[in-house]
């Protein structure tokens, strides 16, 4: 391929990659090891081509490791999942990223439904990852960290072996050759496959020990793909796995897309999906029957559109919804466009990934040096941004479509991750910046009945 690269042609060559060479079934060390890795591929290949850059920020000083570690010790003496209740039917993995709502820092996914697990007094315990090596939500009895299984893990690994067959490693040898000369990428599945599975499997053998202790019935996780290999440790014990959707799904979201797959095929793919609402059913092959995507509304949402449906929108505000994958694009587009939008209140929401890194961003750092252009973290809530505004201009973020469940007038820039959004845009609901030209797109937002 000559032309520039797009999400839709890295997908589909992925998925014609894998099911050339038969790359779902590939297991090292009993790790679906391909299977867990398709998410980071996918970004992988998108980052080396130049369609995405690195979604979130990364500290990697040495002052920072040392204070990881510190933090990762003190999770593992205090929370520590081994030392707590043996045997509970129900256990939560949630979303590692927490916002502030108030005065306290939740996971808006689960929020509510832990609430009601306490209320009606369950069994059951809230597994927490650390996100960039902190925990911010406040301790209870039932939450525990995960820090202690990475540092079991890490004690272990350099004594796990790995064992490729031959077929196996001609087939990741072939597969890799296949992608590299379709794509023009140089990423190596065999060397690369090898290394995570021997990551893989010495987490899966303090996992498989967790689960014995606690002998869940149920595993609920939000971002099932970062939770690969505890779907597969949970399903080998028979406890039935449920993933609760946490953002945008679509046929080029490859955590969620399995053209190629038989339903229920997918080791490292929960048994249900629990979907808010029925748009989202059918936006992406998932490797389910119908009866396993149940759909259940987004509670933390409903309330918080509730809590702010008496602000009255202002016809000169637009929000801004960043995105970290295409941040730059996102930028050079509205610096382009920053005569048209001077006669607006501009508010950059940036990601929460973003928020130690968004000055590395040359165009953004130059658009925001306008008077008309705040920068936002979270100083304001999210959804007091979309009730506000009366304009919204993102790309895919699961923002873009609250804002129109807000009312907002919603155009999405013309940039890598657009292909996610396509049905909403052919359904008139979204309206495209075509040409750079956010002046047009505000004139057709404002004709659209639907927007």
């Amino acid at each position: 391929m000559n032309r520039e690269m797009t999400i839709e042609d890295i997908n589909e060559c992925i998925f014609e990659t894998e099911e050339k060479f038969g790359l779902m079934d590939v297991t090292i060390n009993g790790i679906k090891v391909w299977q867990a890795l398709r998410m980071h591929y996918y970004i992988k290949i998108s980052v080396a081509l130049g369609v995405y850059t690195e979604p979130h920020s990364q500290d990697f000083s040495r002052k920072t490791r040392w204070k990881n570690v510190g933090s990762s010790l003190k999770s593992a003496l205090f929370q520590n999942p081994f030392f707590s209740k043996k045997n509970i039917d129900i256990l939560v993995l949630d979303h590692p990223r927490k916002v502030k709502v108030g005065d306290e820092y939740i996971d808006i996914y689960t929020k509510y439904f832990i609430d009601d697990l306490v209320s009606e007094n369950k069994n059951f315990e809230v597994l927490e990852m650390p996100f960039q090596h902190k925990h911010l939500t406040q301790d209870a009895s039932y939450r525990k960290h995960s820090d202690v299984l990475a540092l079991l893990s890490s004690l272990i690994r350099p004594f796990i072996a790995v064992k490729v067959d031959k077929q196996t490693e001609k087939k990741l040898v072939d597969a890799s050759v296949y992608l590299n000369q379709r794509l023009g990428t140089k990423v190596d599945f065999l060397t690369e496959c090898s290394r995570f599975a021997k990551v893989f499997a010495s987490r899966k053998i303090w996992i498989d020990r967790l689960l014995i202790q606690k002998r869940p019935k149920t595993m609920y996780v939000v971002t099932g793909f970062a939770y690969a290999v505890w779907i597969q440790a949970a399903k080998e014990q028979g406890i039935e796995t449920i993933e609760l959707q946490h953002g945008t799904m679509s046929r080029y979201y490859i955590g969620y897309s399995f053209p190629n797959s038989p339903k229920g095929s997918v080791d490292v793919f929960a048994d249900k999906l629990y979907v808010w609402n029925d748009y989202w059913k059918n936006m992406a092959p998932y490797p389910l029957t119908d009866e396993n995507i149940v759909i259940q509304k987004f509670q933390h949402f409903e309330q918080e559109k509730e809590k702010f449906s008496h602000i009255k929108k202002d016809p000169k505000k637009i929000v801004v919804i960043s995105q970290g994958t295409v941040t730059q694009s996102l930028a050079k587009l509205l610096l382009e466009n920053s005569d048209v939008l001077k006669e607006y209140t501009i508010l950059y929401k940036l990601h929460p990934g973003e928020f130690d890194r968004w000055e590395d961003y040359e165009e953004l750092v130059k658009f925001v040096k306008q008077k008309n252009v705040t920068i936002i973290k979270d100083e304001y809530p999210l959804y007091e941004l979309l009730a506000s505004s009366k304009y919204l201009i993102g790309i895919y973020s699961t923002a873009v479509y609250e804002g129109l469940e807000f009312g907002c007038k919603v155009m999405v820039a013309d940039v890598a991750g657009i292909e996610h959004v396509k049905p909403m845009i052919d359904g008139g609901y979204f309206v495209k910046i075509t040409d750079q030209n956010i002046e047009d797109a505000i004139k057709k937002s404002d004709e659209n009945d639907n927007s």
